[in-house]
């Protein structure tokens, strides 16, 4: 029997009061926010930040091994972050992605 590797994945969406937050590693009141708070999101992630800005992703795994941020996939509404032990491929099915999701659909 394989062992089960942990993937989570994660959609962040822009259009949020959530991701309009400052999710810089600076506390300096003097930075202005520049128009790209979605980048800004997506550069956090990338340097470690997702557990801190959301805590709560990290009790939900149930696995004492640590999760990599893998990809971070950018479209108009929305961020889908996946995270696992290992590179993962896509299961189309089950992916939170609606892009991913919608063409499994197409399949059936």
């Amino acid at each position: 029997m394989e062992p089960k590797c942990t993937k989570q994945e994660i959609l962040l969406f822009t259009s949020t009061s959530f991701s309009k937050k400052n999710f810089t590693e600076t506390n300096d009141p003097n930075i202005k926010r520049s128009s790209g708070d979605i980048d800004q999101l997506e550069e956090a992630c990338w340097n470690g930040l997702l557990p801190e800005i959301m805590p709560e992703i990290n009790e939900e795994t149930g696995s004492n091994n640590k999760l990599f941020v893998w990809s971070i996939d950018k479209a108009k509404f929305f961020l889908c972050i996946e995270r696992a032990e290992q590179p993962m491929a896509a299961e189309l099915l089950w992916s939170v992605n609606p892009y991913l999701f919608l063409l499994a659909t197409n399949y059936n």
